[in-house]
Parts: C-alpha cells; structure tokens; sequence
C-alpha cells in the first residue's frame, strides 16, 4: 500500500500515530483494520445496545417482584399463588384453585396489592389479575 493510498483513507488521528505504529508493526494498514478503525463506538453505547437486546431490566424487576412476592406475603398465599408476569403497571398472578381465585381477588385483593406497593412502589404495581391456570 503506497502512502498516497494511506494518507487518503485513514481518519486524522490515525495519520498523525503512522510513524509510531509502522514501527510496531511495518508500514500500512490492511483493509481490515482500517475498516475497525472507523468502526469504533463507546462501550457505553455498546452495553446500553446488549442490556436492551437481552431485555435486562425487565428481566430485573420480574426477580424483583417474584422475590418480593415470596417474603413480604403470607406464606398460604404465596403456596396458591405466583406472579407470572407483569405489564404495563398490571401483575398477573397465577392462583392454584378457584377458591383461591375468589379469596385473592374478592376479599384479599387490597391487602395484597397494599402490600407489594409498599415494598415495590406503587408506580411498578398499579393492578393485579388473578387466574386460574
């Protein structure tokens, strides 16, 4: 590769560290390395991308509410009852039974939803669906 060919397609700050680095490593660059030498991005950026694509803090804040669930409520309710998922500020609860279906959202719904609020904060949990499954 001629330095006329490498003067025109390196970035500025390559340019300037060419003596250093035909030194080190003989004179020029190949395609590849000139292609990854544009091609840098801050690992900030990069770890934003990863944690988006493996949905992190979702995932996150489900162990969060499932490890919730298992401390902070009666131990009967946590035996007929597990989060499944929660969307959207609603928790969907799978319940063992009927009965329970009943007792959790007719005469415990308050004191469950009062509950994880006050260890969660009543923004993540707005509402909770029971179902049988």
């Amino acid at each position: 590769m001629d330095n006329q060919h490498r003067q025109n397609n390196h970035p500025e700050s390559l340019r300037k560290h060419e003596p250093i680095l035909d030194s080190w490593y003989g004179p020029g660059f190949t395609e590849n390395e000139l292609a990854h030498s544009q091609a840098y991005k801050p690992i900030s950026e990069i770890v934003e991308k990863v944690k988006r694509n493996l949905n992190i803090e979702q995932k996150t804040t489900a162990i969060m509410v499932i490890k919730v669930w298992n401390t902070v409520l009666e131990p009967n309710i946590v035996t007929h009852a597990q989060p499944t998922s929660l969307k959207n500020g609603i928790l969907y609860v799978k319940v063992d039974s009927s009965v329970w279906l009943s007792e959790l959202a007719t005469y415990r719904y308050h004191e469950v939803l009062e509950t994880l609020q006050n260890a969660l904060g009543p923004e993540l949990i707005k509402k909770i669906r029971f179902f049988v499954g």
